[in-house]
């Protein structure tokens, strides 16, 4: 039995002449500075938790604000743009998280505090990436397959003579 996830299609969900999924995206990035405002003012970071200064943060929340800018530019390329700036988030927030982990040595050693490894701050970070992330790979994914003509990269790819048996 074969599943439609109706992943070559729209989601079938409209919200003012737009599919859902990019609206979740446009909304996603344009609450930067909500996020940054609950950062500086109650010090708490779901966003960009793997940043431990503030300063640091503020180019994170710079470069979403960027990307933001970016999906309200070019609506065709958001999901590139989603898919890229949470591979990025991930990849920070997984060195946040071996960093420490590397340093248990050097703690334990020298007698120190051993380093936070998952914080709620970080698992909520983890959990809004990762949905933008998997949101916008599944549409990338499908816009890839409209533009090869419906047969997928793999199919597009071996369909020549030489792997037709001729």
């Amino acid at each position: 039995m074969e599943v439609d996830m109706g992943l070559d299609r729209g989601s079938g969900v409209r919200v003012g002449g737009g599919e859902l999924w990019l609206v979740v995206l446009r909304v996603y990035y344009w609450a930067t500075p909500l996020f940054v405002a609950v950062d500086a003012l109650w010090g708490i970071s779901v966003r960009a938790s793997f940043l431990p200064r503030m300063e640091q943060r503020l180019v994170y929340y710079l470069f979403c604000l960027c990307c933001a800018w970016a999906c309200q530019a070019a609506p065709g390329k958001a999901p590139w743009v989603g898919m890229g700036e949470s591979a990025v988030n991930v990849f920070l927030l997984i060195l946040g998280v071996m960093l420490p982990i590397l340093s248990l040595p050097d703690a334990v050693l020298t007698g120190t505090a051993s380093p936070e490894l998952m914080t709620p701050g970080r698992l909520v970070n983890v959990m809004l990436s990762g949905s933008m992330l998997i949101l916008s790979f599944h549409r990338s994914q499908a816009a890839a397959v409209r533009d090869l003509g419906g047969a997928g990269v793999v199919g597009r790819l071996f369909a020549g003579p030489r792997f037709n048996g001729r």
